[in-house]
């Protein structure tokens, strides 16, 4: 699933991408080797088809690998179910910003998405990743 999430993404960014930088990404997926990554755990924002169903969603992951850009920095692709609230959930997917950093040699990523369409209705949601690394051992 990793790997097909991937090259579905492939195709989207290779265009944006310098060819030896989409390789190099390419590479380290196909070997599964895990080098940069954030969690993520937030909550959408309220919503509903109808008042009366007013409600939110909770959502929890882990990004994808850093995706290279052309100026240096890089983003990193996302996608995650939510969970199951008011007899449904939705799927987020997206790209973070660039990183931002935050001192000591560390950087978060922002991100804002639309849901998926579910139950007449969609949530919009925005979240910072967590830091990489947060105990600094590497």
């Amino acid at each position: 699933m990793l790997n097909y999430r991937h090259t579905k993404f492939n195709d989207n960014i290779r265009s944006s991408m310098h060819q030896d930088q989409y390789h190099q990404n390419q590479y380290h997926y196909n070997n599964q080797a895990q080098h940069h990554t954030h969690e993520f755990v937030s909550s959408t924002q309220i919503a509903a088809p109808q008042q009366n169903l007013l409600h939110n969603h909770r959502f929890a992951g882990v990004t994808d690998e850093a995706i290279m850009q052309p100026d240096g920095s890089h983003t990193h692709k996302f996608i995650c179910k939510t969970d199951f609230t008011k007899g449904h959930y939705h799927t987020i997917e997206g790209v973070t910003s660039p990183s931002i950093p935050v001192g000591d040699d560390r950087h978060v990523h922002y991100a804002t998405a639309q849901s998926t369409l579910n139950a007449s209705h969609q949530h919009s949601l925005r979240f910072t990743v967590l830091i990489d690394d947060p105990s600094g051992n590497e």
